[in-house]
């Protein structure tokens, strides 16, 4: 934002600030990390795009969310990793196809965090946690672009 640091995984758009922005809400979701986070930002939705967060911190920032009064949290699983540009380039080899092996590991990311999500459920009880699967709708996209070509037509 501006060219200044804020804590995000991007310097793009990410799907959460898509959804927000779609539904008026604001433009882009605030990060959790950034450093001039207000307490309003919160009642709207904050990002975890962070890398490496990893699911003990992102549990107890859940946690710490609940007891500032959020009830509705909603937490993106991990993209197929293996198949992003990045790493097909990167490690994809010669045909530059997505890497078995990093989409393995993500795929294993999504059912732990899956499980950590149904457990802090059951202890906030007054919360609706949801984890919102990114993995499949992407990797279906990359995979077969073609199926998908109307649908970005009729958005022209």
């Amino acid at each position: 934002m501006g060219g200044k640091p804020t804590g995000r995984f991007t310097n793009a758009k990410t799907p959460s600030d898509l959804i927000v922005n779609e539904l008026g809400i604001k433009e882009v979701m605030s990060a959790y990390l950034d450093p001039y986070l207000r307490v309003e930002d919160l009642k709207t939705g904050v990002s975890f795009a962070s890398g490496g967060c990893g699911f003990d911190p992102q549990t107890s920032s859940i946690a710490e969310l609940y007891k500032l009064g959020a009830r509705k949290i909603g937490v993106f699983g991990v993209p197929p990793i293996g198949s992003l540009p990045a790493q097909r380039t990167l490690a994809g080899g010669f045909s530059r196809g997505c890497v078995v092996e990093y989409n393995q590991a993500a795929q294993l990311a999504n059912t732990k965090l899956s499980a950590a999500i149904a457990s802090l459920s059951k202890n906030l009880l007054q919360s609706v946690l949801v984890l919102i699967d990114i993995y499949n709708p992407l990797l279906d996209l990359i995979v077969n672009p073609q199926k998908h070509v109307n649908a970005f037509q009729d958005l022209k």
